[in-house]
């Protein structure tokens, strides 16, 4: 009878205990008996309480929330869904206490549950899109994000969440339509700038990222998405110390530190820092190993460090967490080292698909392609490759080795040239130049370029093994 109570709407609990209440309490204050005299309030304050028991229930769990104990929270839903199977915020209140302790099969399970019972919650379609996203489900989470946006087609979150599922799915104009629909004042503001930035990096559109950075705070907060956003766009300018300084600044136990350990695991790597760079890789490995990139980072500082085969492994462990893209990009760079270049076509043909602006696909693509002697057409993607990001080393080598493999030995030393002066830390374009020198009878400065080359291996090797 308590749980058939307890399962009403608030304002027929309340429209019940203040009906019932005062008539009760009126036959109860007729005898003159001290003791039943008190019992009027007694019963009034106890039928209160117990018409305000799940809101009390409610109010407990999202306070022990906001004290990260998510296990009291789950305990304390628990208790509540027990009495109360139906009640939608409590369904989302687990839900929320499951997803911050990273059990997202599980939170599934109850934001499924809420928007089965309350069809017309968006609360409960936006948590359903939410959870599918983390467990790399894009086209369900693309699914009940719209059955949210159809009851709050406004609602800055649900836009947020749309916007980040049509960029995974490649669908670059409706990501870009959702973000101008969202208030950059918006709660959600710093998270679409981001995803705007980086958006547009990865199409090349540099001058409409460096337009987003222009309005970022002088000095973003450690860790927020404004800091993500400079720190993206300053890799993506060479400023790779800039980049180390900002995420160092980050503290370990942030939600999103195993990122910035990330993206500092690569700046390492571009600075010739082996070791500093594969120590990042496992400090983000070990915070989310289910979500982490570092697999791919990893392989890439292996294949550079000669162990080819590990460098593999880390590819293969990287597409086993549903990373398939990006598990492309680094095979087929191990294979480029291990001289493979037919597989490393077949990576790169995969990464282009899914990156089609990308500068360091196309690059490696016109490496394979020269390394299968196919001469004009890896100078056709080595030059779109330039052209897409003129910053990029890696596109002025591949230009630099076709132009090598053409015979125009002084085209490819001027090709190095420029790759170096966008990227002075790229130690390959040192060894390759050597080699340019060495054609064209310049032995000083071939001696110069291997003695740099030398220089920045053994700084990236230094305690690497």
């Amino acid at each position: 009878m308590i749980k058939s109570f307890l399962n009403w709407p608030m304002w027929a609990r309340f429209a019940l205990a203040f009906t019932t209440g005062p008539i009760i309490s009126y036959f109860l204050e007729q005898t003159k008996d001290l003791p039943a005299r008190v019992l009027p309030t007694l019963f009034v304050i106890s039928l209160t309480l117990l018409c305000l028991y799940p809101e009390l229930l409610l109010l407990i769990a999202r306070h022990f929330s906001t004290l990260k104990e998510d296990d009291l929270v789950e305990i304390i839903c628990k208790h509540s869904l027990d009495l109360m199977p139906g009640n939608c915020r409590i369904l989302i209140d687990q839900y929320n206490s499951l997803m911050a302790m990273k059990r997202y099969q599980e939170a599934k399970t109850y934001s499924d549950w809420a928007a089965r019972i309350a069809p017309g919650m968006w609360r409960a379609w936006y948590s359903s899109a939410v959870v599918a996203m983390w467990l790399d489900d894009y086209e369900g989470a693309a699914i009940n994000i719209e059955r949210a946006l159809e009851l709050a087609p406004c609602n800055p979150n649900a836009l947020a969440a749309r916007a980040f599922i049509r960029n995974y799915l490649g669908d670059q104009q409706g990501c870009f339509e959702d973000c101008a629909r969202i208030d950059p004042k918006s709660k959600v503001g710093p998270e679409i700038r981001k995803l705007s930035a980086i958006v547009h990096i990865r199409a090349a559109n540099f001058q409409a990222a460096e337009s987003i950075v222009s309005k970022l705070p002088k000095h973003p907060k450690a860790g927020s998405d404004d800091a993500v956003t400079l720190a993206y766009f300053k890799f993506s300018q060479n400023q790779f110390s800039e980049v180390v300084t900002i995420c160092s600044q980050v503290p370990e136990d942030h939600p999103a530190a195993y990122w910035f350990l990330e993206l500092q695991a690569s700046a390492y790597n571009r600075l010739n820092e082996g070791a500093l760079a594969l120590q990042s890789i496992s400090q983000s490995i070990a915070m989310r190993p289910e979500r982490t990139d570092g697999y791919k980072r990893k392989a890439l500082v292996l294949a550079d460090a000669g162990l080819l085969n590990q460098a593999l492994v880390a590819c293969k462990r990287n597409e086993v967490l549903g990373k398939k893209e990006s598990s492309r990009k680094a095979e087929a760079y191990v294979r480029f080292r291990r001289g493979e270049f037919a597989d490393m076509l077949e990576c790169t043909q995969i990464a282009i698909t899914a990156s089609p602006k990308s500068a360091y696909v196309h690059a490696l693509n016109s490496l394979a392609l020269a390394g299968l002697g196919r001469v004009d057409e890896a100078l056709d993607d080595a030059i779109k490759a330039t052209e897409l990001h003129d910053l990029e080393a890696l596109a002025w080598y591949a230009l630099a080795n076709v132009h090598l493999k053409q015979g125009q030995v002084e085209q490819a030393i001027s090709d190095l040239n420029t790759g170096l002066e966008a990227d002075p830390h790229f130690r390959f374009s040192y060894l390759l130049r050597a080699e340019a020198h060495r054609l064209a009878g310049h032995a000083v400065e071939a001696d110069k370029d291997q003695s740099k080359f030398d220089q920045l291996q053994t700084k990236f090797m230094a305690n690497l093994l």
